[in-house]
This record gives C-alpha cells, structure tokens and sequence, in this order.
C-alpha cells in the first residue's frame, strides 16, 4: 500500500469545511497561503470555489502519485495560477512569503511508520509532523488536530512558539482501514493510559483549529482541550 493516496471522504469534507469558515472567510482577507500535503487538492479546490477566493494557494506533495492526481484536478477547472503546486516536500521547499499556512498533516500514532499506509504516521505520539508544521513560523497556522495524537502536549507546544487559539471547528470522526490496523489500535490503547490519546471505542475527535501569533479574540486554548479531550 506504500504507493496508495489517501482518501477519506469524511476527513476531506471537514477538512474544507475548515478551510472555507477559518481561512477563506476569515475576516483578516488572507490573500497568500502555503499548503503542507496537497493530497489531491479537492478540499483547496472546493474552498476556494464555494468562497471566490482571489488570492494565491501555493500546496507541496511529496508523492508522486498524489501529484498528477492533484495536478488534474487544477488543470481542470483552470486553477493554474491560483492554485500552485509542485512535487516536493514542504520542509525542503523555499516557501514563499505567506499569512498562513494550511495543514491535513499525519497524525497516526506508532513506534514507526511500519503501517498499511507508511506516510500516514505521525511520530511516536502522532504530532511530531504538526509540530514541525508550527516551527516553520508562519504568523498563521490552520491544521487537523487528532484528539488521539498527544493533542494537549501540540496545543502547548504551540502555546510555547506564540500561538494562541483564535477559533476552531470539530467533529467525531469514525475510525477508518488504517487507524483500525490492530497493532495501532492497541498501541493507541497504551497511549491512553498515559493520557497521551484520548477516543472513545466507535469514534475520535478531530479539530481544526486556527493559531495565530498576533489574535485580536481571547485565547481559546483550554476550551479546545476541553472538547478534544471529553468523550
């Protein structure tokens, strides 16, 4: 499966619902952004469609497969030079000048990324990929938190770079092939005891959550680790 692309269509939808509500409609009018993991760009697409979007989205895949797909569905609808992609990873690229940077990273957690889709691995504790995503210092961030990959160490690492939580959205999502894998189910069952994961038997959370270094609104942090972490 190592050459299979991603799909969940419930992950995607609410993926672009963040996009459209925290960054497209946002009232800071955000008119360059970066994209770690593309994908197949369809939530971008999608966003930028339904909110006439007239800025700039420059998007990063690293997989090959995942790049022609993404590139078709640009060239298709005319995206071209809205939409700018290329096959490269996001921490090797010289990112351009951007207010925000927009994420659906990996956030499998496992001792390593020996897993039916290995670049679905978020680190031992599923947020080493976000945390990284946050050290590249864009004011700001608006990613996919997983409330059983370490969220409250993420939040607080974010909270330590001069983020705050200025709003976020969340959903139950249902445990899909790869989070369902036996030994990653029972090593996520281990995490929890050390209240480092948190789910519940049928479902997990899942937010998105828009960071910002300068925010105007009161931080957000601990109602969000409320949500995330209550089942």
């Amino acid at each position: 499966m190592e050459n299979e692309v991603f799909e969940c269509t419930e992950e995607s939808l609410f993926y672009q619902k963040c996009l459209e509500e925290l960054v497209f409609k946002n009232a800071y009018n955000f008119k360059t952004i970066v994209e770690f993991g593309s994908g197949d760009g369809m939530p971008v697409i999608e966003a930028m469609t339904r909110c006439h979007f007239d800025g700039f989205v420059y998007g990063f895949e690293y997989s090959a497969k995942a790049y022609e797909m993404l590139l078709e569905n640009i060239t298709k609808i005319h995206f071209c030079e809205k939409y700018r992609v290329k096959n490269q990873s996001f921490f090797d690229a010289k990112l351009p000048k951007a207010e925000v940077v927009i994420a659906n990273p990996p956030y499998i957690p496992y001792l390593s990324s020996d897993m039916l889709l290995p670049h679905l691995w978020g680190g031992e504790k599923g947020c080493t990929i976000s945390k990284e995503i946050l050290h590249v210092d864009i004011p700001n961030v608006m990613m996919l938190i997983a409330s059983y990959s370490n969220p409250i160490e993420l939040i607080n690492y974010a909270h330590s770079l001069g983020y705050r939580v200025a709003d976020f959205l969340m959903i139950n999502m249902s445990y899909g092939v790869y989070s369902s894998e036996p030994k990653i189910k029972e090593y996520r069952e281990r995490l929890a005891t050390e209240h480092c994961a948190f789910f519940h038997k049928d479902y997990y959370k899942v937010a998105g959550v828009l960071f910002q270094k300068k925010s105007p609104f009161n931080d957000k942090k601990e109602a969000l680790i409320a949500q995330l972490i209550h089942f």
